[in-house]
């Protein structure tokens, strides 16, 4: 079947109203978690009426963050073992890292997974260079029936909205000239006025929540533009030519009232480039994670959505104990309504003031005038401290992880227990985390196979020995090989927490080994490699000494070492890592 363009603007808006309508739900509470992060929520004037809120919400999700921060450590494995060609894929990446500041933008992606439940990235390639996307929560969309274990296979159509760019930019695309000549018409009426200045206030709004996340490279609409909204679909459709089921990629404009404006309209793997194995006929180039997956539910829970109902608990609470307070602090009063001529003004309070009160004849002052009892709800806050630890320990966040103490004592090794369970529990994500990065690192690899006459010359650098830095022009066909590439993915620190785990268990074999020389070489190496700012050429004059040194020893020993006397014994280090003393005879 072939697709006109009408056909096309009838599937996708299809497609795209129902992703709408089954993500709407989500709407609200996504709204509602981003502004009690950010410290700006609107109150209820019944049980709030003082604009207070308990930063709850950022508190957990940065203590939470701060056990998952470290970066990830991406390595390609060429499959037929050319290790140069790794060498130079590994480069390749390491510049790709540097440039488009990969580390802060991951810490961006788990940020907003935590605040919606679900983040989306994308490699691009734009003026020859492999850019890396970090795709705004409120922007994607799926349809209903994706499995979000396997996005690939099952999901049958993907949308970014809210892509806000110039009108006057389209000409310089390889856009539908139709298309673009039928949004020049709609812009230039009365609507379109309206509709430019709403995308002008949403590009706004939607850079301002970018950059409070962290992501700072965002753009402001220029002032005279006229700013229209694109839509980027990814929709499968049947191929006659390929007799097969492909992805194709729809660039879209809504229109008011009417059917999209489709600028264009191809097979994704025709956009991206093609490769070997015709990799992005049925691989979306956007990945997706969430850490809390069900089968029926793209949009599931973050942990924002635990914190939230527990955070406008909080905040009406202690409102309601600000509000007391400050009610008894400035009192009110009930007063006679009887008196004549009596009309009761605010007195401005001084010391040694006197204040005129008329009494009735045979009264008190206190028959008059009489206080409006308040509390002061101070008996809430030891409530308010049980609520906040509750949730700290659902969402394994505890006051030790965030540098407080509690006022009671506990021992080390309780402190030690319980920081490892709460790390534990949040090193869970990585089981959900991981794997898409392994994902994002295939697809890296597919879209230079792809893009291989369009991207530029590499410049990478590698530090050499004696701090010395080496230049290296890479060109993508150098680092590409037929077998392809694994990639293997870990978080920095578990590299580092697993090297010290063989070192220790490699003590303990070289021990029962003490004659091993090949044992003890290779525990010499794995030490070496712990120390950050060794070079392979530093370790390598390390490792060649030890070696001659060892060499030596048999001839010394039989020689009775220099001097006639056998050389010393070397120092044993005892468990507290301190030298025992030394005993003269």
């Amino acid at each position: 079947m072939k697709y006109t363009y009408a056909d096309v603007s009838r599937i996708v808006d299809t497609y795209s109203n129902g992703a709408y309508e089954y993500r709407r739900r989500r709407h609200e509470d996504w709204d509602l978690n981003y502004a009690l992060y950010r410290d700006k929520i609107p109150y209820n004037r019944l049980t709030q009426r003082q604009s207070v809120n308990i930063p709850l919400l950022r508190y957990i999700i940065k203590s939470a963050l701060k056990e998952i921060d470290d970066p990830v450590d991406v390595y390609f494995k060429e499959k037929g073992n050319d290790k140069q060609k790794e060498i130079y894929l590994n480069m390749i990446w390491a510049d790709v890292v540097r440039e488009q500041k990969i580390n802060i933008k991951d810490i961006v992606d788990k940020k907003q997974n935590f605040l919606t439940g679900r983040s989306t990235s994308g490699w691009n390639v734009e003026n020859g260079k492999v850019v890396y996307e970090i795709d705004d929560t409120f922007d994607i969309f799926f349809d209903q029936y994706t499995d979000p274990t396997d996005v690939d296979n099952t999901c049958q159509f993907m949308e970014q909205r809210h892509i806000f760019v110039p009108l006057s930019s389209l000409d310089s695309n390889m856009y539908s000239k139709k298309g673009i000549t039928r949004l020049k018409e709609f812009y230039e009426s009365e609507m379109g006025v309206v509709v430019s200045s709403f995308n002008n206030q949403s590009l706004r709004e939607k850079n301002e929540r970018m950059q409070n996340l962290g992501f700072s490279e965002v753009n402001n609409p220029e002032l005279g533009e006229t700013i229209i909204e694109l839509r980027t679909s990814w929709v499968k459709l049947y191929s006659e030519k390929l007799d097969k089921t492909c992805i194709y990629q729809v660039v879209n404009s809504p229109i008011p009232y009417e059917d999209s404006s489709v600028l264009s309209f191809e097979r994704q793997d025709k956009v991206i480039g093609s490769t070997s194995d015709d990799y992005w006929q049925d691989h979306f180039i956007k990945t997706t994670w969430a850490d809390d997956v069900e089968r029926n539910d793209m949009h599931t829970d973050g942990l924002a959505d635990m914190i939230r109902p527990v955070a406008q608990v909080v905040n009406a609470w202690f409102t309601q104990v600000v509000e007391n307070r400050t009610l008894k602090n400035f009192n009110m009063n009930y007063y006679d309504s009887g008196l004549e001529n009596f009309v009761p003004k605010t007195f401005e309070a001084e010391p040694w003031g006197w204040y005129p009160i008329p009494v009735p004849p045979n009264k008190r002052i206190q028959d008059v005038v009489m206080n409006v009892p308040v509390d002061d709800l101070s008996a809430t806050l030891p409530e308010l401290q049980w609520v906040i630890g509750l949730i700290e320990k659902a969402a394994a966040t505890t006051t030790t992880q965030a540098g407080q103490v509690n006022e009671r004592q506990v021992t080390l090794g309780e402190v030690e227990f319980a920081l490892a369970e709460a790390k534990d529990r949040l090193k869970s994500v990585a089981n959900y985390y991981l794997p898409a990065w392994e994902e994002k690192g295939l697809k890296f690899v597919k879209l230079l196979e792809a893009q291989k006459k369009n991207l530029n010359i590499f410049k990478t650098s590698a530090d050499g020995y004696k701090g010395n830095t080496y230049n290296r022009d890479i060109n993508v066909n150098e680092a590409l090989t037929e077998k392809g590439y694994n990639c293997e993915v870990t978080f920095k620190s578990n590299v580092k927490d697993k090297a010290v785990e063989t070192i220790n268990v490699l003590n303990a074999v070289k021990t029962a080994m003490p004659n091993n020389v090949p044992l003890m070489e290779l525990y010499e190496r794995k030490l070496l490699d712990l120390v950050p700012d060794l070079n392979p050429e530093e370790i390598k004059q390390v490792i060649d000494f030890q070696k001659n040194t060892r060499g030596m020893m048999p001839q010394l020993q039989n020689q009775g070492g220099m001097g006639g006397q056998q050389p010393p014994a070397p120092p044993q280090i005892t468990p507290g890592g301190q030298q025992p003393p030394m005993v003269r005879e």
